[in-house]
């Protein structure tokens, strides 16, 4: 879990720098960054392949945003599969939440 919250904050910054610095873009990039991480997450702990996440991935929003993307699907697929619905929900739970407020901190 450790490697997950340092790539998230590495990642969190590289969406800082791609975005404007305004509040409100701040928070829509911080809400964006949990929920496709869920999303990931989700996908990851129901047994879709990687290379399916993957192949969906544009890069419509830029070069850094498309790698932060990728990040966070490397990340998701670190994580071990859990086969009782509660594990399932904890891990999803546990990664969105460590995205998003990895995200939340660099913006202070």
């Amino acid at each position: 879990m450790r490697k997950v919250l340092l790539g998230a904050v590495l990642v969190a910054l590289c969406i800082s720098v791609a975005k404007a610095s305004s509040a409100e873009d701040n928070q829509s990039t911080c809400n964006f960054v949990g929920d496709f991480s869920k999303s990931v997450m989700s996908a990851r702990q129901n047994g879709v392949p990687a290379q399916k996440i993957m192949a969906s991935l544009t890069e419509d929003d830029g070069a850094v945003y498309a790698d932060t993307l990728k990040r966070i699907v490397v990340a998701a697929y670190r994580v071990p599969l859990f086969h009782t619905e509660a594990g399932k929900e904890e891990a999803i739970t546990e990664f969105q939440n460590a995205w998003y407020l990895s995200c939340l901190e660099l913006q202070d």
